[in-house]
C-alpha cells in the first residue's frame, strides 16, 4: 500500500502541474469540451483512487467537483466565474492535502465543507455516474485502448545510464579510429553493427531524460492570471515552443528563475493600464514566453511590451549605495549599466510589494542559470518593453559536430548551424576588406565575415583559407577558419562558468582521442562581432494622408465613457490621497511643488480620486478625475449635438460624450450626489478588482481611503478586520457557508440596497 501512494502522489502532482493551466484556459472559452473533458478526467481518477486508498477527504472534494463538472458537461450548469473559481480552489486543496500526505503532516480541514458548499450554491446534488460512463462520455465512438506500459524511475539512476552511453559513444569512436588504421573489412562490418546498436541506445536512453518543455510553461497561465490580478493589471500571455525538448533536470532548474522573469515582467514592466493609454497601447499587456533550439542550446525569451528598464535610474542607484562607483560607471556602455540590475539590492522600485522590488532575486536567477551552463542576457527597449533570453546547453546530450582549427587551436560547430564550408581560392568565395571589417561574397551572396583567430585574440590574423557559412534565426554569415578536423557525434557538458560567461561557447565535448575542445556557440559569436542583420523593406511612394484628431476614451467618475481631446491632455497621473486639499472654497491637487485645481463636476467624493488628466490650454492647469483610461481613438469628423447642449459622436454605433476642455476650467464644483461605500483593509485592492462594478450598480461611489470626517455610508471589510472599519460595516467571508461570502454577488447587492433604503 505504501508503494501505491507513492505512485499515488507522484502522478497526482504531475497532473496538478498541468491542470490549472487548463482551468484558466477554460474559463478565457467555456465551450472548450476538450480542456473541460481533461479536468473532468482528473477528478474522476483522484475519486477512484482515494476509494481504494482509503483517503475520505481527498474523496469528498473530488466527488463534489465531479458532480458540478458533469453538470457542466450535460448542459444542466453554465461554466460561470463563480464556478471556475470554485473548481480552482478544489483543486488547489487536492494539492495541499496530498503535499500534505506526503510529508506525514496533519492538516486542518476546517474549511473543506465550504468549499464544498461554495461549489453547491448553484446546482443540485446530482446522481454518480459510474466510471464507465464517464469514459466513454469523452471519447464518444472510439474503442478503448490498451494504456502505455510506464515505471517511474530516479534522476540519479538516470544519470548513470547517460554517463554509461557516453562513455560507450566515445569508446565506440576510439575504436572505429583504430579499424580504419587497419583495414580490416570483417571488423568494420562488425563496427558498424556495434555502431547501429550504439546508436539505438544512445537515442533511447536520451529520450528517457528528455521532456517537452511544456512541462515548465503548464505553471505560466495561472501565475499569469494570479499576479496580473494582485497588481489590477490585464495581461495576455503567448505561449510558443512548448514541443520543445529540455532535459529534465535543467527544466527543474530553471522553474524559479522562468517565474522570478515572469512575475517581473508583470509588475515592473508592463505599465498601468492609464499608462498605458497614454502610451497610445492597448489596455491588456503582452507578455510572450517563447523556446527554441539553436544548436545545441535551448533558448527561452521572456519578451513583455511594457516600459523597459529605467538604466538612468540603476545608475542613480547604485552611485547612491556606493559613490565611489560614480567615475567607473561613467564610462560603461548602456549593456553594461543594465547589467547592474543582477547586482544583489538594486531594484528600479521605490517601494517594495508583495510580489518584487525588494532588489534581490535577479542576481539569484543569474546565479542559478549560470549554474547550470547557460548564460541570461537583456535586450532593452525604453518605452516599448524588455527582451530576456534564457540560454542553457542540452546537458549530457550527444550532438552531431563539425571539428574545426583556428590559430593551431580545435573548436566544435554543431553541424546544424554549418550550411556549407568554402574554400577561399574557389572561384564561388570572394572576400572583401573594408578597413578592420570584411563581407564574404558566395555565389554574389553578400554576408558579414568575422575571422575567428582575432575574435579569440589567439594569434596574429592569419590568412584564412576556409569560411564556414553559418545560419542563424536572424540572418547567416561567414566564419574564418584555417582547416576542418572531421564530423564527429560527440558527448556534450557544460563548461565552467566563467568560460561560459565568455559567452562564445556552448560547453565541451570529448573527442575519440580524448582531448577536450571547446563548442563554439554560432549566435555568441555574431553578438560578439557586433553583427547586425536588418531586414530590407521595400519603402513604397504614397499620397501623404492627414491624420484624423485623436481622443482619449476614459471612464469617468460617474462610470459613463466619455471622451476628450488628446491634445488637451499633458498627461495621466495617480495621485496619492495627501496630494489632495480643499482651499478657498475649491478642491486642489499638489503636484511637482504646484497647486493644480480639481474639477469636481461629476466626483461624489472628491478625496476619493486617485487618478487624473492633467488638462493643459493656453498655459493654464487642470486636473480632471476620471476612474481609468480605456485608450486613444481616431476622432470621428462629424459631431451631434445633445439636447442639454452636449457634443456627441458616434463610436463603435454607440454615441459617446465629448468633453469640452475650453468650459472645464470654470466649473464650479458640486456637491456629492452618491454614498460613498469604502473599501477597507487589505483585501481592499481584491475587493476594487471584483466588486466594484457590483458596488457601484448599487447606487454607491466607491472609495479605498477616506479624510477624517468624510460622510461614508457604508464600509466593506473581512470579518477579521472589520473591527477597525468605521461606520456600518458589511462583514465578508473568505468561505462560503460562513457569514457573507466575498464571491455572492447576488446577497452583497441585497445587503447595501437594504441599507441604503
Amino acid at each position: 500500500m505504501d508503494d501505491l501512494l507513492q505512485e499515488f502522489i507522484a502522478e497526482t502532482r504531475e497532473t496538478l502541474e498541468a491542470l490549472s493551466g487548463e482551468i484558466v484556459g477554460w474559463e478565457r472559452d467555456p465551450s472548450d469540451q476538450a480542456r473541460l473533458g481533461a479536468i473532468f478526467r482528473f477528478v474522476h481518477t483522484i475519486k477512484g483512487s482515494c476509494g481504494f486508498l482509503d483517503l475520505p477527504r481527498l474523496a469528498r472534494l473530488s466527488h463534489a467537483a465531479e458532480d458540478v463538472l458533469s453538470a457542466v458537461r450535460s448542459g444542466t450548469r453554465q461554466p460561470d466565474a463563480a464556478t471556475v473559481s470554485a473548481i480552482l480552489a478544489i483543486v488547489d486543496r487536492i494539492g495541499e492535502i496530498v503535499e500534505a500526505i506526503d510529508a506525514g503532516q496533519p492538516l486542518d480541514d476546517g474549511d473543506e465543507a465550504a468549499l464544498i458548499a461554495q461549489l453547491d450554491q448553484r446546482v443540485a446534488a446530482s446522481p454518480t455516474v459510474d466510471a464507465e460512463a464517464h469514459g466513454t462520455a469523452i471519447i464518444p465512438g472510439k474503442s478503448a485502448r490498451a494504456p502505455k506500459r510506464t515505471v517511474r524511475l530516479s534522476v540519479d539512476l538516470l544519470d548513470r545510464m547517460m554517463s554509461g552511453v557516453s562513455d560507450m559513444v566515445l569508446a565506440r569512436n576510439q575504436v572505429a579510429r583504430q579499424l580504419r588504421d587497419a583495414g580490416d573489412p570483417k571488423l568494420e562490418a562488425m563496427l558498424e553493427r556495434l555502431s547501429m546498436t550504439v546508436a539505438e541506445l544512445r537515442e533511447t536512453v536520451t529520450l528517457t531524460r528528455m521532456q517537452r518543455i511544456d512541462a515548465l510553461f503548464q505553471a505560466l497561465p495561472r501565475m499569469v492570471r494570479d499576479t496580473a490580478a494582485a497588481v489590477g493589471k490585464i495581461v495576455s500571455l503567448v505561449i510558443e515552443g512548448g514541443d520543445v525538448e529540455l532535459d529534465r533536470e535543467m527544466i527543474e532548474m530553471l522553474r524559479d528563475p522562468l517565474a522570478h522573469m515572469v512575475r517581473n515582467a508583470i509588475d515592473h514592466g508592463i505599465e498601468a493600464r492609464a499608462d498605458r493609454v497614454f502610451a497610445r497601447k492597448p489596455v491588456a499587456g503582452t507578455l510572450r514566453v517563447a523556446a527554441r533550439q539553436a544548436g545545441n542550446l535551448i533558448v527561452i525569451e521572456i519578451v513583455d511590451d511594457g516600459r523597459g528598464i529605467d538604466a538612468d535610474r540603476l545608475v542613480e542607484k547604485a552611485i547612491r549605495a556606493q559613490p565611489s562607483r560614480a567615475s567607473e560607471i561613467a564610462g560603461w556602455s548602456e549593456a553594461r549599466r543594465l547589467d547592474l540590475i543582477f547586482e544583489p539590492g538594486l531594484t528600479t522600485r521605490e517601494e517594495a510589494s508583495d510580489i518584487s522590488g525588494r532588489g534581490v532575486g535577479m542576481d539569484v536567477v543569474k546565479a542559478n542559470v549560470e549554474q547550470i551552463g547557460g548564460r541570461i542576457a537583456l535586450k532593452n527597449e525604453p518605452g516599448r518593453g524588455l527582451t530576456v533570453t534564457i540560454e542553457v546547453p542540452l546537458t549530457l546530450a550527444i550532438l552531431n559536430a563539425v571539428i574545426v582549427e583556428a590559430a593551431g587551436t580545435r573548436f566544435a560547430l554543431s553541424r546544424q548551424v554549418v550550411e556549407e564550408i568554402v574554400a577561399v581560392e574557389q572561384g564561388a568565395l570572394r572576400i572583401e576588406r573594408f578597413g578592420a571589417h570584411a563581407m564574404a561574397v558566395v555565389r554574389g551572396r553578400r554576408m558579414p565575415m568575422v575571422d575567428l583567430p582575432s575574435l579569440l585574440g589567439l594569434a596574429k590574423p592569419e590568412q584564412v583559407t576556409l569560411v564556414a557559412i553559418l545560419s542563424l534565426r536572424e540572418g547567416m554569415f561567414a566564419l574564418g577558419i584555417s582547416g576542418v578536423v572531421e564530423t564527429q557525434e560527440l558527448v556534450v557538458k557544460p563548461a565552467a562558468p566563467a568560460v561560459m560567461a565568455a559567452g562564445i561557447y556552448a560547453g565541451q565535448m570529448l573527442p575519440d582521442d580524448g582531448m577536450p575542445i571547446l563548442l563554439l556557440d554560432a549566435a555568441g559569436i555574431a553578438a560578439r562581432a557586433g553583427l547586425r542583420f536588418e531586414r530590407q523593406e521595400v519603402v513604397v511612394e504614397a499620397e501623404v494622408v492627414v491624420e484624423a484628431p485623436r481622443a482619449l476614451l476614459f471612464r469617468d467618475v460617474d462610470g459613463r465613457t466619455r471622451l476628450i481631446a488628446a491634445e488637451a491632455v499633458g498627461r495621466i497621473e495617480q495621485v496619492p490621497a495627501d496630494a489632495l486639499s480643499l482651499a478657498a472654497g475649491r478642491w486642489w491637487v499638489t503636484r511637482d511643488g504646484a497647486a493644480v485645481p480639481v474639477s469636481i463636476t461629476r466626483a461624489a467624493d472628491p478625496a476619493a480620486i486617485r487618478t487624473i488628466l492633467r488638462l493643459q490650454l493656453d498655459g493654464r492647469e487642470m486636473a480632471y478625475p476620471v476612474i481609468e483610461a480605456i485608450e486613444i481613438v481616431d476622432l470621428p469628423e462629424e459631431t451631434i449635438e445633445g439636447p442639454d447642449g452636449t457634443t456627441l459622436v458616434m463610436l463603435a454605433d454607440e454615441p459617446i460624450e465629448l468633453v469640452d476642455p475650453l468650459t472645464l476650467f470654470d466649473v464650479a464644483a458640486a456637491p456629492a450626489t452618491r454614498p460613498l461605500c469604502l473599501l477597507h483593509g487589505s483585501e481592499s485592492g481584491w475587493m476594487e478588482a471584483f466588486l466594484r462594478p457590483t458596488i457601484e450598480a448599487a447606487g454607491y461611489q466607491v472609495v479605498r481611503h477616506t479624510r477624517p470626517g468624510s460622510p461614508v455610508a457604508v464600509a466593506l471589510a473581512m470579518e477579521e478586520e472589520a473591527g477597525t472599519a468605521p461606520g456600518r460595516v458589511i462583514r465578508l467571508s473568505r468561505h462560503a457557508g460562513s457569514g457573507l461570502y466575498r464571491g455572492d454577488r447576488a446577497a452583497l447587492v441585497a445587503a447595501l440596497q437594504e441599507l441604503r433604503a
